[in-house]
C-alpha cells in the first residue's frame, strides 16, 4: 500500500536485536528534519512493564505520537500470550485497527499533504514470529505491503538469520529499501552485503554501539547522527520514488504498450496496479497520491483461482526453480510433472482420461486437442484431414491463435482477422435466462418456431431451482426428444451436403467471452450424444470452466458428459505462471502410435511441463481442496454469492438476466446496445469503482469472479454493492 505519507514496517531478523532502538533513532532523526512522527506497535507482550511505544516516546522530543494497538501481560510470543489470556483478539482485528489508524492519519492531514507525518510500524519478534494466532507476521502485514526496514542480526549466527529474513520478506513481495545493523566486531553486515547488494538497491547501514551494559541512547544518537540522517533520507527518497514512478507509469504506459482487447483510440484511463493480495488489487491514484484497494472483479482474466500473493505458491515456485529451473521434457520425467499428472488423472480426468499433454496456454491446449481429434477421425474414417470440420456452438470462444479462431463461429474476436477461415459448422444454442427468480429456456428463433409448431406451446418448461436444470431426469423429457430430433435432422443435412465433422468442440455450461451466456445443459448433453452417434471425438474446452469454477471440479461432470479430450488452463497454476494441459483417452493416444516419428504428435513448446509451473499447479490444487468452501464428499466448491441477493437482482427492471454459478456472478444490463462492443455498462462500472470494485465488462455484461479464498461474508458484501448500485442506476434513468 502506498499512502500519501511515508510509512514503513520495522521488521527484525530475530528478537532482541534492536528494532526498538532503531525505531527510536529513526523517529528522533525524523523530528530533527522537522517531521511529525507516528510510531505504532501493533502487538506488545509483557505490557505495561515492557512497552516499546513508551521507550520510543521517551527517546524522542515532545510531539511524537507513540501508540500500542494491542497488548498482553505475559512477556512471551503473542500467540502464547493470547492462548493464556484469551482476549479474543485475532490477526484480522490487528489489520483492521492498523488500517483505521492509517486512515485517521490521512484524514487529520488531508488539507496539508506537505506536512504528512513519518510513520513507523514495529513488529514483534522476528519476521516469521507468529501474531496472536498462528499467522506469521510476514503474512499478516503483507496485506498492506508497506516497505520494510529490516534490522539485521549482529550476533554470532546472525548472517544466516538476516539472510533468511531478507529472503522471506522478498519472496512475499515486500520492498526492503533499508537494512540496519547494530554493528559489533563480527561485521555481519559485510557478508550480508555481498549476498544482497548485487540483486537489489537496498541500503545497508551499520551503527556502532557502545559495548556497555547500559546503553546511552543520547550518545548513540549523537555518534550515529550522520548514518541515521542518511537512513532517513533514503527512506523519504524511496517514498517519493514510489509516487514518481507510479505517476510516470500512468503517463507513459499508453505510449509504449500495445494492450490486448483494447481500442487505443478510445482507451480509458490507465490503472497502475502496485500490488495484489487475496482477491484485491492495489491501484495507485496520482491525484490523491496514494493507492486504494479494489476487488479484482475479473479474477485477473479468470486465472485467479487461489488468490493473489499466496505464500504457499511463492514457496512452490522458489522450490521448483531452485531444484530444476527448466528441464527438457521429451523422453524425460521429473517429480513435479509426474505428481501433477497423477493428480490430474485421478481428479479432473477421472475416470475417462489416461494421458496428459502439456502446453502453455488455453488457446494452444485447444489447438492440441483439435490435432488429436482430427487424427482420430481421419484415421477412423480414412479421409483427408484437410476436409474435416469442427462442430460447435455459435458465439463460443476458444482462444486467439489461428487454429483456435478457425474453430469458432464468425464473431467480434475473429471478424477482422484476414486469415480467419471458419472451418466448421456452429449451431445457435438455447440459453438459460434467470429473471424474476425463474430459470427460463430461451430458444433461438428457428427452434422457437419449430417448437411451437410441434408442441403447440409458446415457451419451454421453466425451473425455479438451478439444480433441476442439471438433473439427469431431463434426459428423458419431451424437450430432450425435441432437441435430439432437431440435431439429427440438422446434422444429417450437413452430412448430405458433404461436410465431414472431425470433432465436437464445446465450451461447456457458460460461454465466457461470448457474454457469460448460460447454455441449456440439456442441449449440450444431446449434442454430445449425437457426436457419439456420429463417432466423432468430443472435446470440452474447460479453460474457463475447470477447477471448480461453476461448483463441481469440471463442467463436464456438471453436464454428465465424459469427453474424449478436455483442455485446462487459466486457474491451473493459481494465477502464477502459464501452463495448460490437454487430457485424452487411451484411444486418442493410440491414434498417434506408429513405426515412424512423423506419425507422433509433433507439437511442443520449449517450456512443456515446466517444473516451476507444474509445482505451482500441484500447490494450487491443494489450495482449492483445502478452501473453507470446498465440500470434500461432493467434490464441490460452494458459491459465495448469497441466494437472496441474486433473487432480488433478478427482479430489477434494468437487469436482463443474472448468472450466479460457483465463483461466477454476472449481470446483463438492459440496453439497446448489446454485445462485446457495447459501452452501456461504462457508467455502472464507474459507480462500482467508487465502491471498491474493479470490473472489466463483456459489453453490457458485468461480472465478478471470486477465488477459493473468497469468504461468504465477502460474497455478501460484494453482492450488496451490486444490488445497491443497480437500484441507483435504475432510479437515475
Amino acid at each position: 500500500m502506498i499512502f500519501n505519507f511515508p510509512a514503513f514496517y520495522v521488521f527484525g531478523a530475530n528478537t532482541g536485536i534492536g528494532k526498538t532502538l532503531f525505531s527510536s533513532l529513526l523517529a528522533s532523526t525524523a523530528q530533527a528534519f522537522g517531521k511529525k512522527v507516528v510510531y505504532l506497535k501493533p502487538l506488545q507482550t509483557g505490557f505495561p512493564e515492557d512497552s516499546d511505544a513508551a521507550t520510543v516516546a521517551n527517546s524522542c522530543a515532545v510531539g511524537i505520537e507513540a501508540k500500542c494497538l494491542f497488548a498482553w501481560k505475559k512477556p512471551v510470543s503473542p500467540h502464547l500470550a493470547e492462548a493464556e489470556e484469551k482476549t479474543g483478539i485475532k490477526s484480522v482485528d490487528i489489520l483492521n485497527r492498523l488500517r483505521s489508524e492509517c486512515e485517521r492519519i490521512e484524514k487529520e492531514h488531508a488539507n496539508n499533504l506537505t506536512q504528512m507525518p513519518f510513520v513507523l510500524i514495529e513488529g514483534a519478534g522476528g519476521v516469521a514470529s507468529p501474531s496472536c494466532d498462528d499467522t506469521l507476521q510476514c503474512d499478516l502485514f503483507r496485506r498492506f505491503r508497506l516497505p520494510c526496514i529490516l534490522v539485521g542480526d549482529s550476533k554470532l549466527g546472525g548472517i544466516s538469520t538476516t539472510l533468511a529474513a531478507y529472503e522471506l520478506l522478498n519472496a512475499r513481495g515486500f520492498d526492503i529499501p533499508l537494512l540496519l545493523f547494530a554493528q559489533n566486531n563480527l561485521e555481519n553486515h559485510l557478508v550480508v552485503e555481498k549476498h544482497v547488494k548485487p540483486q537489489t538497491k537496498v541500503i545497508i547501514i551499520p551503527i556502532d554501539l557502545l559495548a556497555t551494559e547500559k546503553l546511552d541512547f543520547e550518545k548513540v544518537k549523537a555518534d550515529a547522527h550522520v548514518e541515521m540522517g542518511h537512513a532517513f533520507q533514503c527512506l523519504t527518497q524511496f517514498h517519493q520514488m514510489q509516487h514518481e514512478l507510479s505517476c510516470a507509469m500512468k503517463e507513459r504506459s499508453s505510449q509504449i504498450f500495445w494492450w490486448p482487447f483494447t481500442q487505443h483510440a478510445a482507451q480509458s484511463e490507465t490503472q497502475i496496479i502496485t500490488s495484489a493480495y487475496d482477491d484485491l488489487y492495489e491501484v495507485y491514484d496520482c491525484q490523491k497520491q496514494r493507492s486504494q484497494e479494489l476487488f479484482d472483479g475479473s479474477a485477473s482474466w479468470w486465472t485467479q483461482g487461489a488468490g493473489h500473493g499466496v505464500p504457499a505458491l511463492s514457496r512452490a515456485l522458489a522450490y521448483a526453480n531452485g531444484r530444476y529451473g527448466h528441464v527438457l521434457f521429451p523422453d524425460n520425467s521429473h517429480e513435479s510433472a509426474f505428481c501433477l499428472t497423477e493428480e490430474l488423472l485421478s481428479s479432473l480426468g477421472a475416470p475417462w482420461a489416461s494421458r496428459v499433454f502439456y502446453s502453455d496456454n488455453g488457446s494452444t491446449a485447444v489447438e492440441v486437442a483439435l490435432k488429436m481429434a482430427m487424427r482420430v477421425t481421419a484415421t477412423k474414417r480414412g479421409v483427408q484431414k484437410e476436409a474435416l470440420k469442427v462442430l460447435g456452438l455459435a458465439d463460443s470462444y476458444h482462444g486467439d491463435t489461428l487454429g483456435a479462431m478457425d474453430a469458432a463461429s464468425p464473431n467480434t474476436f475473429n471478424a477482422r482477422d484476414l486469415w480467419y477461415q471458419g472451418r466448421g459448422a456452429w449451431l445457435t444454442p438455447p440459453e438459460v435466462i434467470y429473471k424474476n427468480e425463474t430459470h427460463s429456456i430461451a430458444l433461438p428463433p428457428d427452434l422457437k418456431q419449430l417448437y411451437h409448431q410441434q408442441n403447440n406451446a409458446t415457451s419451454c418448461p421453466s425451473f425455479t431451482r438451478e439444480a433441476d436444470l442439471y438433473s439427469t431426469s431431463r434426459q428423458s423429457s419431451d424437450l430432450c426428444h425435441f432437441y435430439t430430433s432437431y440435431l439429427q435432422r440438422t446434422l444429417n443435412e450437413y452430412l448430405a451436403a458433404g461436410v465431414v465433422f472431425g470433432a465436437l468442440l464445446l465450451e461447456p455450461v457458460v460461454h465466457g467471452s461470448g457474454g457469460m451466456k448460460h447454455i441449456d445443459p440439456l442441449f449440450q448433453w444431446c449434442l454430445a450424444a449425437e457426436a457419439r452417434r456420429l463417432q466423432i471425438p468430443v472435446i470440452l474446452d474447460e479453460v474457463f470452466s475447470g477447477f471448480w469454477r461453476f461448483g463441481p471440479a469440471t463442467a463436464g461432470k456438471l453436464l454428465s458428459i465424459q469427453p474424449d479430450i478436455a483442455c485446462y488452463a487459466k486457474a491451473l497454476t493459481g494465477g502464477t505462471v502459464p501452463l495448460a494441459v490437454t487430457l485424452a483417452t487411451e484411444a486418442v493416444f493410440e491414434a498417434f502410435l506408429g513405426t515412424s516419428k512423423s506419425e507422433a504428435l509433433l507439437h511442443g513448446h520449449s517450456y512443456t511441463a515446466y517444473p516451476i509451473a507444474c509445482e505451482a499447479a500441484r500447490t494450487a490444487l491443494n489450495i482449492y481442496k483445502t478452501s473453507p468452501r470446498y465440500l470434500v464428499q461432493k467434490d464441490l466448491m460452494e458459491s459465495p454469492w448469497p441466494t437472496e441477493q441474486i433473487r432480488n437482482i433478478s427482479h430489477l427492471e434494468n437487469v436482463s438476466r443474472v448468472v450466479a454459478m460457483g465463483s461466477v456472478f454476472a449481470v446483463e444490463l438492459q440496453s439497446d446496445q448489446t454485445g462485446y462492443a457495447s459501452k452501456s455498462a461504462n457508467g455502472f462500472l464507474k459507480s462500482l469503482r467508487q465502491r471498491g470494485i474493479m470490473a472489466r465488462p463483456l459489453g453490457n455484461v458485468v461480472y465478478l469472479m471470486g477465488s477459493a479464498r473468497m469468504t461468504f461474508d465477502e460474497g455478501a458484501h460484494l453482492g450488496k454493492i451490486i444490488e445497491e448500485e443497480l437500484k441507483k442506476a435504475w432510479q437515475n434513468l
